[in-house]
């Protein structure tokens, strides 16, 4: 997210503020979205990976 100005303007105006918690944003603005590790999903060697 703090790649671009614009996805931070495009996320904010869209979301709200860019300081809040994910716990906090999957309560309330996306709590119809599920949070997946992708290391409970991935082959262990790609999960290791991500780890690096």
């Amino acid at each position: 997210m703090d790649r671009t100005p614009h996805a931070r303007r495009v996320f904010a105006e869209s979301f709200g503020p860019l300081g809040i918690s994910v716990a906090q944003f999957t309560e309330r603005q996306a709590g119809h979205v599920r949070v997946t590790d992708l290391r409970d999903v991935l082959p262990p060697m790609v999960a290791a990976a991500l780890v690096c």
